[in-house]
């Protein structure tokens, strides 16, 4: 964790003792308890793609779109949860799932009221939600 910290000077947290090891929805989860804000920007770590105007973008979909508890992009026909905004009102839900074991996002978006969006729509490259999990495929693309 120390060497996390010491490269950014955002915030880096250990997924809650509770939840350790518990998959993407620990991490939510301890994004929401450590920090009191209404929305949440979830952002997976292995996509390098994910750009400030398509966030940009999401916060004015979220504007447009209250009271939804969540917005999450549908791109080349998948689901993309990792990237995705969720508000403060997904904590309780969270936690109960966590605490039943329920590990899996579909699990949450089964659960609260989230509208999804094609970013494809609003002039959005489906190449903003590429997996990159080694340096070789970075290396590879061209539009890096």
């Amino acid at each position: 964790m120390n060497h996390y910290q010491s490269v950014t000077d955002a915030l880096v947290l250990q997924d809650n003792p509770n939840c350790q090891g518990m998959g993407p929805l620990a991490g939510i989860y301890t994004a929401m308890a450590a920090s009191e804000s209404e929305w949440y920007i979830v952002l997976p770590c292995d996509t390098p793609f994910i750009t400030a105007a398509f966030l940009r973008n999401m916060k004015i979909k979220l504007a447009e779109l209250v009271p939804c508890d969540g917005i999450v992009p549908i791109s080349g026909g998948y689901e993309h949860p990792l990237t995705a905004c969720y508000h403060r009102r997904c904590l309780p839900v969270i936690e109960n799932l966590l605490q039943n074991n329920d590990l899996r996002m579909d699990d949450l978006l089964k659960s609260v009221n989230i509208h999804y969006t094609c970013p494809e729509n609003d002039g959005f490259a489906p190449k903003l939600f590429d997996n990159m999990n080694r340096k070789e495929q970075l290396y590879k693309e061209k539009d890096v």
